[in-house]
């Protein structure tokens, strides 16, 4: 994994980067690239969005079978691109049209 889609990754964890953050050792170490490790942000981005929809969690089966089942997977293979950044692709998955 390049070290600015890692940056870009643990943007939003609440560690203190620049001390030791378990979550970017996790995602250096798992050896999944770029494109595994943001398609499964997104998964969670969208569960979020689908739980505020609904007023409560929805669960990590429920949108991954959405993930797959009703396109997005498709939809994100159409547009990923890499070094995208995960603000211009939540945007490109979720808003724009």
């Amino acid at each position: 994994m390049k070290d600015d889609t890692l940056q870009d990754m643990i943007s939003d964890c609440p560690c203190d980067h620049s001390k030791w953050c378990f979550l970017r050792e996790v995602i250096k170490h798992i050896g999944l690239g770029d494109d595994a490790v943001e398609q499964i942000r997104l998964v969670y981005t969208h569960k979020f969005l689908m739980s505020m929809k609904e007023g409560r969690d929805v669960g990590e089966k429920v949108a991954w079978d959405s993930w797959i089942n009703d396109g997005y997977a498709a939809k994100y293979r159409e547009i990923y691109k890499d070094g995208m950044k995960h603000e211009e692709l939540k945007y490109k998955m979720f808003i724009e049209k």
